[in-house]
C-alpha cells in the first residue's frame, strides 16, 4: 500500500511539483525506487545463482526504441528484446509477430530512454543509445546520464556536451536509425505507392513534436491547404498512436484520418521511409528536423510562442533552438505556405547550414552506424562478461 501511494504521488507530477519542493520530491522518488529494488534484487541474485540471468538484453519502452534497435538487432540477433508493460509496445510486437519477452534479469541492458530504474541494481551495467537528437531538457542532462556505464552517441556534438558536464564514457558511433537513408535499401516509388500517394508529385511531410511546443494546435486542419498539387503526409509523434498511454496529441488521429487532401502515416514508430520519400519537411522542435536535413533536403521550422516555451521550461541551449537557421522559420500559416513554395523552388537554399550541422551531429552518414554500434556493444560486453555474445 505504501509503495502504491508513493507511485501515485510520483506519477501526478504536476501536483508534486506544485506542492512539494524539488529536493523533497527527489527524496520520495529515491525512497520509492529503493523499495522497489529490494524484491528485484533478491530475484536477480537467485536467478544469477541458478544461472538463469540474461547476459544482455535490448529494453524497449516504446515502439520507437525498437525501430532504433532493429538494424543493430539484425547483427546481434541472439540478444533478447524485452518490452515494457505499455500496451503500445506490446501491440507493436504482436502485430508484426516479433518475438519479445516481458521481463528479464540481465547482466547488461541496452536502452534508448531513461529506464535505469527498471533495472535497479548497480551490478547491472547499462548502455544508453539516444532515441533523439534534440534536448527537450533531458537529452544532455547529467543527473539522468550518470547512471549509465556507456553512452553510444550519434556524433561530436553529443560527445562535446557530455564531456562539458563531466561524462566521459561516450563513444561516437553514428545514428543507426538513419542507416536506411544511406544504404540503398529504400525505394521512394514503392513507399509512396504503399500509402496511396501519387509518385509523380512532390511530397511534403508534416512531422510536429508533442506537448506545449507542438505546432499542432496552430496548424490543425489547415495543413491540407499548405500547397497545391503535392502529396501531404502527416506523421505525428511516435507516442501519438491509438494505444499510447502518454501522448495527448493522439487526439488528432481521427481528424487527420478523415481530412481530405492529407495522408496520415499510421506507422507512428517509424518515420524513416517517409523522410526518404519526401521533398520538404515541416516541423517545429522535433529531432526529425535534423534527421531530414541529413539528406540535404529543405526543412521548414514553425516557431511556437515564447509563452509555450516558458511553460515547459525549455532548454535554450538545445540544438532545436541554437540551430534553427538550418531552414526557414515561420510564425503564421501564410508564412508557412510561402516557405513551402520557396523550398520547392530553391531546395538548395540553407544547404550549407544543413551540411555543417549534420557533420556536427552525425558521425559518418554512411549507412554503417548499426555495425559500429553493434561492435561497441560486443566490445563492452566482452569486458563485463569476459566472453563473447
Amino acid at each position: 500500500m505504501f509503495v502504491t501511494i508513493l507511485k501515485l504521488w510520483i506519477n501526478f507530477k504536476a501536483i508534486t511539483e506544485e506542492f512539494l519542493p524539488p529536493k523533497y520530491r527527489k527524496i520520495i522518488i529515491e525512497i520509492y525506487y529503493f523499495i522497489r529494488s529490494i524484491p528485484y534484487g533478491i530475484n536477480w541474485c537467485i536467478m544469477n545463482l541458478i544461472g538463469k540471468t540474461d547476459d544482455i538484453i535490448f529494453y524497449v519502452l516504446y515502439p520507437l526504441h525498437y525501430v532504433l534497435f532493429q538494424d543493430i538487432h539484425k547483427i546481434l540477433s541472439n540478444i533478447k528484446i524485452v518490452s515494457s508493460s505499455y500496451p503500445d509496445a506490446n501491440n507493436y510486437f504482436k502485430k508484426r509477430e516479433i518475438k519479445y519477452y516481458k521481463n528479464s534479469y540481465p547482466k547488461i541492458v541496452v536502452m534508448a530512454d531513461f529506464c535505469q530504474n527498471s533495472f535497479p541494481l548497480k551490478r547491472i551495467k547499462k548502455v544508453y543509445i539516444p532515441h533523439g537528437i534534440v534536448g527537450k531538457n533531458t537529452m544532455y542532462a547529467y543527473d539522468r546520464h550518470k547512471a549509465f556505464d556507456l553512452l553510444l552517441v550519434p556524433g561530436d556534438y553529443a560527445v562535446k556536451i557530455f564531456q562539458e558536464i563531466g561524462i566521459n564514457c561516450c563513444q561516437k558511433v553514428g545514428y543507426a536509425i538513419l542507416d536506411r537513408l544511406f544504404n540503398n535499401t529504400l525505394n521512394r516509388e514503392q513507399i509512396l505507392k504503399n500509402i496511396g500517394a501519387d509518385t509523380n508529385k512532390k511530397t511534403v511531410l508534416y512531422a510536429p513534436t508533442f506537448g506545449e511546443i507542438s505546432s499542432l494546435d496552430m496548424i490543425r486542419d489547415k495543413i491540407a491547404k499548405v500547397s497545391d498539387n503535392v502529396n501531404i503526409l502527416v506523421k505525428l509523434h511516435p507516442g501519438a498512436n491509438d494505444d499510447s498511454v502518454y501522448d495527448g496529441t493522439k487526439r488528432y488521429n481521427k481528424m487527420y484520418r478523415n481530412l481530405k487532401g492529407v495522408i496520415l502515416i499510421e506507422d507512428f514508430a517509424d518515420i524513416i521511409p517517409y523522410i526518404y520519400a519526401s521533398d520538404v519537411l515541416i516541423s517545429d522542435y522535433s529531432s526529425v528536423i535534423f534527421e531530414f536535413a541529413s539528406m540535404d533536403k529543405p526543412v521548414i521550422l514553425i516557431n511556437t510562442s515564447n509563452k509555450a516555451i516558458k511553460v515547459c521550461g525549455y532548454d535554450p541551449t538545445g540544438p532545436e533552438v541554437t540551430m534553427r537557421d538550418i531552414g526557414e522559420n515561420v510564425n503564421t500559416f501564410e508564412e508557412l505556405k510561402q516557405a513551402v513554395k520557396n523550398a520547392m523552388t530553391h531546395p538548395e537554399k540553407y544547404s550549407d547550414k544543413r551540411k555543417i550541422y549534420s557533420e556536427q551531429l552525425f558521425y559518418k552518414l554512411d549507412g554503417k552506424s548499426a555495425e559500429r554500434t553493434a561492435l561497441a556493444i560486443k566490445d563492452f560486453s566482452r569486458k563485463i562478461l569476459k566472453s563473447d555474445i
